[in-house]
Formats: C-alpha cells, sequence, structure tokens
C-alpha cells in the first residue's frame, strides 16, 4: 500500500509538472508528452511565433495533444480556441458541435474532427500539427520548427497552418437563417455532412445558394461475426421556450456475434478529394479501430469526423470498423451503435461549392478594432438581403450588443450562438459581456462592504461614547469617594470654635 502511495504521488507531480521541467524520456528511450510541461514545451516556440506576429483576434487550436483530442490547450497556451473542459458547458453548444462533426460531450469539447470548412465558419484561423500539412486547398504553412526536445534529437517539425478562408467571429447572413435552422438544436445526430449542407444554404438564403458543400457516398455494410439490429432511443431536451420535450432518434446497433466482430464498407470514391467518415452517435455509442485499405487510422470514440485521407475519382476504398482489440480499451469485444437520422457514414468536399459560400460570408465579414475578454469591437457592412448577424460567441444572457451606439435585441442561432437583426450598410458594432451573476454579485458585494463600514464606524463611535460614559462615571464615583471621607462636624466641634471667638 505505501508503495502504491508513493508511485500514485509520483505520477500526479509528474502530471503536473512539479517535478518535470522538461521532456521525459520512458524506459523505451521514446519521449512521453503527458506532462503538462512536456507537451507544452514541444510546440511552445511555434506557438509564441503566431501570437507574437498576429494580434488581431482569431481562434487557433493544436492537433499536437497531450491526450488524445486535447482539451485545455487553448488555456495552457493563452489563446482562444473551442476545446475545453467545464462543468457548465451548455447542451445546445455540444449538440452544434456534435453535427458540425467535432468531438463533444458531458463537460467537455475537444478539437477533434471537423472539416477545413467548419473551421472557416467558426474562424479557426491557425492549427498546429506534427509533420502534417493538412489540406493544401485550404492551408498553407505561417509557421514551422523542430519539435521541442530536451534528451533526445528532434526528427518531426511543428507547424502552424493558416486557413486562408477562415472568417472572423461575426459575419452577415439571411435573415431566413433562423427559419431555415429550425429543429437544429433538438437532437437528432445527424451526419456531419447533412448538418453542414443545411447549414451553408440557410445562411445564404438570399444568394439562391442550392450547393451541397459535402457530396455523400451511399455504401453498404457488411458484417463478419455482427448481428444488425434497429431501435430508437428517447432523447430528451429543453427547446427555446424553456420547455422539456422527448423526441425519438433512430438508432442502428451492430453487435457482437464471434470472435472477430468487423463492419465493413467497399465503394470507389467520388470526386478527386480527401474522404471524410462521420458515425455519429450519443455517449452510450461505444468504440472501434477505422483502418482504410488495411491502414489503421485512428481509435474511433468521440462521434468526430474523421479525415480518411485524399483520394482519387474512381478508386476503389475499403473501410472497416474493428470491434475487437479495440485502441488501448480493456474490453475485447464489444457492441457499437450509430445514430441512423442520415443514410450514408462517408463524404467527400466540393470544393468549387465550399470556397464560394465562403467569398459570399466574407464579403460581409466583420473587421474586428478591439476586443478584450468581455467585449469585441468594430465594423461590418451588410450587403442587401444580408443583414442578419451571426457570431461563433455562444449564447449567453450575459451579452449586449450595440449597434452605431443603439443597444440591438440578441437571438440565438443554430440554438447555441448569438445572432443580431441588423440593415443594409455600413455599421459599427460592439459586443459587451456582463453575465447577471457579476451584476448580482457587484450588487451583493457593494451592500456588504457599506453594512460592513456602517458597523466598523458604530462599533467605534459606539467604544468612544462607552469610554465616555465610562470616564464620566469613574469621575462621578471619585467625587463621591472624596465628599465621604471628610469629617462630620459635630455639636461639640462648633462649641469650641465659638468658646475661641
Amino acid at each position: 500500500m505505501f508503495a502504491g502511495g508513493i508511485t500514485n504521488i509520483g505520477d500526479v507531480m509528474r502530471d503536473v509538472g512539479m517535478v518535470q521541467y522538461g521532456s521525459f524520456v520512458n524506459d523505451k528511450g521514446e519521449e512521453d508528452y503527458t506532462s503538462y510541461n512536456a507537451a507544452i514545451n514541444r510546440i511552445q516556440h511555434v506557438v509564441d511565433q503566431v501570437t507574437e506576429n498576429d494580434i488581431s483576434f482569431y481562434r487557433m487550436e493544436s492537433k499536437v495533444y497531450r491526450r488524445q483530442g486535447g482539451e485545455n490547450e487553448s488555456m495552457a497556451f493563452g489563446f482562444n480556441g473551442i476545446a475545453h473542459s467545464t462543468s457548465t458547458l451548455n447542451a445546445n453548444i455540444i449538440r452544434m458541435f456534435n453535427n458540425m462533426g467535432y468531438a463533444s460531450q458531458s463537460h467537455w469539447t475537444k478539437y477533434l474532427g471537423g472539416t477545413p470548412f467548419s473551421d472557416a465558419l467558426l474562424g479557426i484561423k491557425y492549427v498546429i500539427t506534427k509533420d502534417d500539412l493538412l489540406d493544401s486547398r485550404y492551408y498553407e504553412t505561417a509557421y514551422s520548427a523542430l519539435e521541442h526536445a530536451d534528451h533526445v534529437t528532434p526528427v518531426s517539425t511543428i507547424y502552424a497552418m493558416e486557413n486562408k478562408y477562415a472568417l472572423p467571429i461575426e459575419y452577415g447572413v439571411s435573415p431566413f437563417t433562423l427559419e431555415g435552422l429550425t429543429g437544429m438544436s433538438q437532437p437528432y445526430y445527424p451526419n456531419a455532412a447533412d448538418a453542414l449542407n443545411k447549414i451553408t444554404k440557410s445562411l445564404l438564403l438570399n444568394k439562391n445558394y442550392t450547393d451541397n458543400i459535402y457530396g455523400p457516398i451511399h455504401a453498404i455494410a457488411a458484417t463478419d461475426d455482427c448481428v444488425v439490429e434497429y431501435f430508437s432511443q428517447p432523447c430528451k431536451y429543453i427547446d427555446d421556450n424553456g420547455e422539456e420535450q422527448t423526441i425519438s432518434v433512430p438508432y442502428k446497433s451492430f453487435k457482437v456475434n464471434g470472435e472477430k466482430p468487423t463492419i465493413r464498407f467497399v465503394f470507389n470514391m467520388q470526386a478527386n478529394s480527401r474522404l471524410y467518415a462521420h458515425f455519429p452517435m450519443d455517449n452510450f455509442g461505444k468504440a472501434c479501430d477505422i483502418y482504410v485499405n488495411g491502414r489503421f487510422v485512428c481509435t474511433y470514440d468521440s462521434a468526430q469526423v474523421v479525415d480518411l485521407g485524399e483520394f482519387q475519382k474512381s478508386e476503389k476504398i475499403t473501410v472497416e470498423l474493428r470491434l475487437y482489440d479495440v485502441g488501448d480499451y480493456d474490453t475485447d469485444y464489444d457492441n457499437i451503435y450509430f445514430a441512423n437520422e442520415s443514410n450514408f457514414y462517408f463524404f467527400y468536399s466540393n470544393y468549387d461549392a465550399q470556397l464560394k459560400a465562403l467569398e459570399y460570408l466574407s464579403e460581409a465579414a466583420m473587421k474586428v478594432e478591439d476586443y478584450s475578454n468581455t467585449s469585441i469591437k468594430g465594423k461590418i457592412n451588410l450587403p442587401e438581403g444580408q443583414d442578419f448577424i451571426l457570431t461563433t460567441i455562444p449564447y449567453d444572457e450575459g451579452w449586449t450588443c450595440y449597434i452605431d451606439g443603439e443597444e440591438a435585441e440578441i437571438t440565438k442561432a443554430l440554438g447555441s450562438l448569438i445572432s443580431v437583426k441588423s440593415t443594409a450598410g455600413e455599421h459599427e458594432i460592439e459586443f459587451r459581456y456582463m453575465p447577471k451573476c457579476y451584476v448580482i454579485g457587484f450588487i451583493v458585494s457593494g451592500v456588504g462592504i457599506v453594512s460592513f463600514a456602517a458597523i466598523i464606524v458604530y462599533t467605534l463611535i459606539k467604544k468612544k461614547r462607552d469610554a465616555k460614559a465610562a470616564a464620566l462615571a469613574e469621575a462621578s464615583a471619585a467625587e463621591a469617594e472624596a465628599l465621604e471621607e471628610e469629617p462630620e462636624e459635630t455639636a461639640e466641634t462648633k462649641g469650641s470654635q465659638r468658646k475661641r471667638k
């Protein structure tokens, strides 16, 4: 027990960096980056190049994880991002990220999944990678340097890849956006391609934009040692009116029925493009290992979009989901469950449609002039038909919007983002954040301080009065005592006094 306790203490100290000031070499002579300090040191110099040279407002994320997917990299490095862990994470935010193909559950969102197009919509301008130049149609190298290592010779390069089409935090969209996105705040677990096609068309209804930015690939699942079943899962949620609702979500299950349970898809590529896979699931979905043409891609356990690589049109592709010997999981076999809202799992990029959509949105983009942790200010020029302002700021009642100095009403878009109705033309726009709890806290603190000060003043005055009263009482007592000590004149004394006279 004592030895176990010492081991645990050592692991904790190592993990928080108390005894580790640089990189760490494990017993195999390999660099181990599970501690915070080592994980930060390996890429900090490249992150610094970005933050020192680009002082504009943007989001940044890292694919060089301390642990799979990361969670608090943005907090550790001090940049703006989407990945974070908090017990107050809003359910609608989780649902939005799920719909867009990012890993988000319970109390966390990870920069795991997504696509270059969804990154552009969310304003993720830079991505830190290791030996990965990403999709050249979207990204170019902004900065790079060898990976930091203290004890071994570095052989990998850390890149800061810039998304050339990343949008700012606010831009003008169709005034019919809210109507077009009705229902997306409820749990329906679509394939991300379906969700992003619907979102983009709704944002650009004014442009008569009807193109699909992603093309679906339909492939029939063949199984080894699996049994396929269908069922519906009731999901409770709170609607925009604050009322609890229940919706039935269709699911397809693959239940283990043998030694090597495998789900296999064989299809031909539909375009010269990156190939993506998305298997939507709720928290109970379980895990599998994904292989493409025999090559291991990843362990899938967070319902994220997976980039399967670059392929040519008509190229034959075999994708396997293996439900045995999965990653670092203890169980050898487990069932897996996928939401069946969309009728496909694979999709490819329609690059022309994507860049056209981003061009439209960039024409109505905000130019940020000033920002802090509680405010953002700038100018925006809204074309006719794109006079509804969408932000990628999570909705919270603490936000207030001012357009040309006048307060504007804030609404929700996608069930989770701040949006504001405006008019065509150029405007000065400012968002300020002051949550009600802060206001209540200031009031309570102010009342408390005033009350405390009043008590102190009262106590001091009372002490002075009590001291003065005590002094007077003491003086009166002394005078009375002195009078009592004087001798009384007796008749005899008075008689002798008369005789002397």
